[in-house]
């Protein structure tokens, strides 16, 4: 079995809650990409959006994922919840296809405005926006993506289904 897993999929979709029960089922270590970003910046998304905008943003992201990978145990298995645009930057895709096994975690638009509404995330303002935005990116998670999960039941279930079809990839029964 691959023992590094990338969960992806739009703000909302369940990444971090979904990749932690993953890791747990598993017995892997869990990162959440936006949480090593914040603290190798030494600052907050928000705060990093507004000096940097979206490309500083996806430039120390792409930074963060380059140092968690390079300094893995490749023993130990590790789960990484990538931020909702991470797959945007061409190097950051290369990096993920190239190092495990990406999870795609698909929800629409509205599941999701539904669960970020009112939260500080930058991106997240206004809901057509929102919503154009993940059409934009869907095509990336779509293309990448070696598993698929509907992202609108609950996150135990939503885990399980990625698990098992990690397991099925290992076995080659994909």
């Amino acid at each position: 079995m691959a023992s590094l897993l990338f969960v992806t999929g739009f703000m909302g979709s369940g990444k971090t809650t979904v990749g932690t029960r993953i890791a747990q089922t598993l017995g892997w270590k869990f990162v959440d990409l936006d949480d090593a970003v914040v603290e190798m910046a030494g600052r907050s998304i928000p705060v990093i959006f507004e000096a940097d905008g979206e490309s500083g943003f996806r430039g120390l992201e792409h930074q963060a994922l380059e140092e968690l990978i390079g300094r893995r145990q490749p023993e130990r298995g590790l789960v990484v919840a990538l931020g909702g645009g991470a797959l945007t930057n061409a190097l950051t895709a290369n990096v993920v296809s190239a190092n495990g096994v990406l999870a795609y975690i698909e929800v629409d638009a509205q599941t999701a405005w539904d669960r970020v509404r009112g939260s500080d995330r930058p991106l997240a303002r206004e809901y057509e926006h929102f919503a154009e935005l993940l059409e934009r990116r869907r095509p990336d998670y779509e293309r990448l993506a070696q598993i698929k999960v509907a992202g609108r039941q609950n996150p135990d279930l939503v885990a399980g289904e990625v698990v098992s079809a990690l397991t099925r990839l290992a076995e080659g029964v994909a």
